[in-house]
């Protein structure tokens, strides 16, 4: 599987600047589950990377496990990343970007890298979708904190019978459960 290249479906879920033009991603992706990536010169490839690597983007993504060799790095090197579609476009008010936001970051703390979580990214792109069409900040706190709640019992963080009262209880538990406070601010 070393050097092979892989190509998939991938939300980006967070981006890490590192040195003057790498980053590292963290991307849940239909067939891999969550995947940490290395994108050596992102921030000046327009060609491998045209529409930009930032959070809430889905796109084809295509990259190569690293060599057993070259053990220095166990992430995964991206070679391109196509935008298909982008959430930044459909979230003008900043309280809603800022929300969606929260939710990714909800998303990163609560997958695990490795696992294959094809539902748990079908979860994650049908709700990008709903927040798209959202105007209410109600209507999208609602949504999220739904999405929220899905997240954790599909991880097994939550019991079904336990509820999630609104946005701000959903947030409070993903803290609770990644013991650290979303970095994301409320």
């Amino acid at each position: 599987m070393s050097g092979e290249l892989i190509a998939d479906k991938a939300l980006i879920l967070r981006n890490f600047t590192v040195k003057e033009s790498d980053c590292v991603l963290h991307c849940l992706t239909e067939h891999h589950g969550k995947i940490h990536l290395y994108a050596k010169h992102a921030r000046n490839s327009k060609r491998r990377f045209g529409g930009g690597l930032d959070p809430l983007s889905l796109g084809e993504i295509e990259f190569k496990q690293p060599s057993e060799r070259k053990s220095s790095s166990s992430l995964a090197f991206i070679e391109s990343f196509r935008t298909i579609d982008s959430a930044h476009r459909y979230l003008t008010p900043f309280h809603l970007y800022q929300s969606a936001s929260l939710w990714v970051e909800c998303l990163d703390y609560l997958s695990t890298e490795g696992d294959s979580q094809s539902d748990l990214f079908s979860m994650a792109r049908a709700t990008l979708a709903e927040l798209t069409v959202l105007s209410s900040k109600e209507d999208f706190e609602q949504t999220l904190s739904r999405a929220i709640r899905n997240i954790l019992l599909k991880t097994g963080f939550l019991a079904e019978e336990q509820p999630v009262r609104n946005f701000a209880h959903a947030l409070t538990l993903v803290e609770e459960v990644a013991q650290r406070a979303l970095k994301a601010k409320w």
